[in-house]
């Protein structure tokens, strides 16, 4: 069974999913690798997402993910 996530979610990073930036060699998630979800993607494993640490939105799939603290039902 896949994971979903709702608008609202807070996520996490799975260890083994971290991306990084092969020109700045940095983590694309940055130091904590949170996530917050901030637009679902219909019918999609995918989601927009804005990343906490760097302020960038980004699509991602929902298997890169764990779930850190679930939405208010947004």
């Amino acid at each position: 069974m896949r994971t979903t996530f709702s608008v609202g979610d807070l996520l996490r990073v799975k260890p083994a999913s971290d991306l990084i930036n092969y020109e700045t060699k940095e983590s694309l998630f940055g130091d904590s690798g949170l996530v917050l979800v901030v637009d679902a993607v219909e019918g999609n494993f995918l989601f927009h997402g804005y990343t906490c640490d760097t302020g960038d939105v980004r699509l991602w799939s929902h298997d890169q993910f764990t779930l850190v603290s679930k939405g208010a039902g947004m």
